[in-house]
């Protein structure tokens, strides 16, 4: 996971009012463990960045590396993780080892209580 995170980092665009597609996005990311930065499009200039990035305004957006993927796919969101090293199924260390690696990650149980409520513009989960 460590290899993955540095070579290919994680981001998720989404938004308060994006509902299921985010929510299950998002808790596709915390099954697994990957580590990952949540981005709430919030203003014109998170709206112009998603446009930069992806060339449209659709979100959920996942960024892994250099791939993108506008909208929830379970399937692609899944390949994309596969391909860049992120384990399939969560990781093998304790939670409290990984949040040793990154203090400033939270908890997938943490994460999942805020699934659906805006969030801080930039946050990150493991």
């Amino acid at each position: 996971t460590q290899v993955a995170a540095k070579t290919s980092p994680v981001s998720l665009y989404t938004a308060p009012d994006c509902g299921e597609p985010c929510d299950r996005a998002r808790a596709l990311l915390v099954k697994r463990t990957v580590p990952f930065k949540e981005v709430s499009v919030l203003t014109q200039n998170e709206v112009d960045e998603l446009k930069r990035l992806s060339g449209k305004t659709d979100i959920p957006l996942l960024v892994v590396g250099a791939q993108l993927q506008s909208g929830f796919q379970e399937g692609v969101y899944n390949g994309l993780l596969d391909a860049a090293g992120y384990p399939s199924s969560g990781s093998s260390l304790p939670i409290e080892t990984l949040r040793r690696m990154d203090p400033a990650a939270k908890a997938p149980e943490q994460a999942q209580q805020g699934a659906g409520t805006p969030q801080s513009s930039d946050s990150t989960y493991k």
